[in-house]
């Protein structure tokens, strides 16, 4: 049986390099599959850069003047098969679903 893991942490920023790197080698040591960020201080112009550090997928919500933006990395190698993505109220909802990957059998 496959047991999905998850990791939550409020990052409180990752704009800066040096954070963004220790967070993300952090994270990579734990045996997680899906790190939730909070607080990422993130924009539009930070995906590029990120994703290629990290390796793996990353979900983005950029902030706005009364919130601080959040993202979903997924550990390389784990790749969700899709992301839907809606508004409801005013909030934006997000879901990833992940499918259980077969081992071939030899």
């Amino acid at each position: 049986m496959s047991v999905l893991k998850f990791l939550s942490l409020n990052v409180r920023g990752l704009r800066n390099e040096e954070k963004r790197r220790s967070i993300f080698s952090y994270s990579k040591n734990q045996k997680a599959n899906v790190y939730l960020l909070q607080e990422t201080f993130s924009n539009s112009k930070d995906e590029k850069i990120w994703a290629a550090e990290w390796g793996g997928q990353i979900f983005y919500s950029h902030g706005s003047n009364h919130s601080k933006g959040v993202c979903v990395l997924i550990k390389p190698n784990s790749p969700p098969s899709r992301r839907n993505s809606g508004t409801r109220c005013k909030w934006k909802i997000y879901s990833i679903v992940f499918k259980k990957h077969r081992a071939k059998s030899t």
